[in-house]
């Protein structure tokens, strides 16, 4: 697994509460959206990542890092809970470049559907995630091709 974890925040980022436990009907309906994302946008690749699940508030942004590796391509693909009107994100390299954005309407976020995210070295990257207008609970999956290169390592998804 790819590592996939919280990366540090801004000052101005809202305190959240990490030990939070997400409601067993609201866990359901995030896989099986994450599951539909999958096959939708992320046929042919593999997971990468443990699934981050995290609730969030009005106007909050999130950041988290996620280790790359050479030769793979990468979605990052975001599910919410029904209500959830609009979630976006972004991802960027290590030098802080914005390589795509989903900034549509809605509580659905994919990244590297429309421009491949295809790493050529080990790199950190760094992905923005930011609820606007309404609040709840939101799970992030990275997914990526085969490392032909060799085997996955186990790598986990942080916070920032």
């Amino acid at each position: 697994m790819e590592e996939f974890v919280p990366a540090q925040a801004p000052v101005s980022a809202a305190p959240r509460n990490t030990q939070e436990a997400v409601p067993p009907e609201v866990q359901s309906h995030l896989e099986r959206q994450l599951e539909v994302l999958s096959a939708r946008f992320a046929a042919g690749h593999e997971p990468a990542s443990r699934r981050l699940t995290q609730r969030m508030n009005p106007n909050e942004t999130r950041f988290f890092s996620l280790r790359v590796s050479p030769g793979r391509c990468y979605r990052v693909l975001g599910a919410s809970q029904s209500g959830v009107s609009d979630v976006d994100a972004v991802v960027y390299d290590e030098t802080q470049t914005e390589l795509e954005s989903d900034l549509s309407y809605g509580p659905q976020p994919t990244l590297g559907v429309r421009t491949r995210l295809c790493a050529n070295r080990p790199a950190v990257w760094r992905v923005e995630l930011r609820m606007l207008y309404s609040q709840g609970w939101t799970a992030l999956q990275v997914y990526a091709t085969a490392n032909h290169g060799g085997a996955v390592g186990a790598m986990p998804l942080y916070y920032n």
